[in-house]
């Protein structure tokens, strides 16, 4: 791997490491406090998430809501909300409770069942009001976090796992490309002592040519 390969390399991950550090401060986004949740079978669960950035236009609203999928691994799809309520309120008898508090938007799963395992999708939507109580979509957001149901036991308590930070990821990033650098340097050194021995070389090789002639 010669010099120009490996600060192609060091651009690659220092840009990757800022595009994953960029919020869009100009524009909704959602953020979920925890990646994931382990909770076992009878216990009660709040899945949280959280908006920041901006709206289009100072007067819009937002409209929560949550989606939900059995598969961890796909995304969620339309109409298919916790439990199959559709009610956006929620709906304490079947377990189900939405509720937002200021940037914050939740939603409360009681006595956890085997089925209630899967994908969260949380969503926001920025809404402008139009006549008539109509409203203009202007930009959506949305994140996810994952649960996953163990068997029953004594302690109803869930375990919550962070997700990792932009920061640390941009530490870890940058890191790697050091420690790239200082391990191809000395292979770095000898191509270029290689390359510059072989152009000297070169020019004396031609100067012995027009010699003989």
């Amino acid at each position: 791997m010669g010099f120009p390969a490996v600060l192609l390399l060091l651009l690659g991950l220092i840009a990757a490491a800022e595009a994953s550090g960029d919020h869009h401060d100009h524009t909704l986004h959602v953020s979920a406090p925890h990646a994931s949740y382990s909770c076992p079978e009878g216990a009660n669960v709040t899945l949280l998430c959280t908006d920041s950035g901006a709206l289009a236009q100072p007067k819009d609203r937002v409209q929560h809501f949550w989606l939900y999928t059995p598969h961890g691994d796909q995304r969620c799809h339309d109409h298919s909300h916790p439990r199959g309520l559709k009610n956006p309120h929620g709906n304490r008898s079947v377990g189900v409770v939405y509720g937002t508090q200021e940037k914050t938007f939740f939603v409360t799963l009681l006595d956890l069942k085997q089925e209630d395992q899967g994908r969260y999708c949380c969503i926001s939507l920025d809404l402008q009001p139009k006549d008539h109580h109509k409203a203009s979509l202007q930009q959506t957001a949305h994140n996810h976090v994952l649960l996953t149901i163990t068997p029953r036991r004594n302690d109803t308590r869930c375990s919550m796992f962070v997700p990792p930070s932009q920061n640390s990821m941009f530490a870890v990033l940058v890191t790697v490309g050091f420690i790239l650098l200082v391990l191809c340097l000395p292979l770095i050194l000898v191509l270029l002592y290689r390359q510059r021995r072989g152009s000297h070389g070169s020019r004396r090789a031609h100067e012995l040519v027009r010699m003989d002639r």
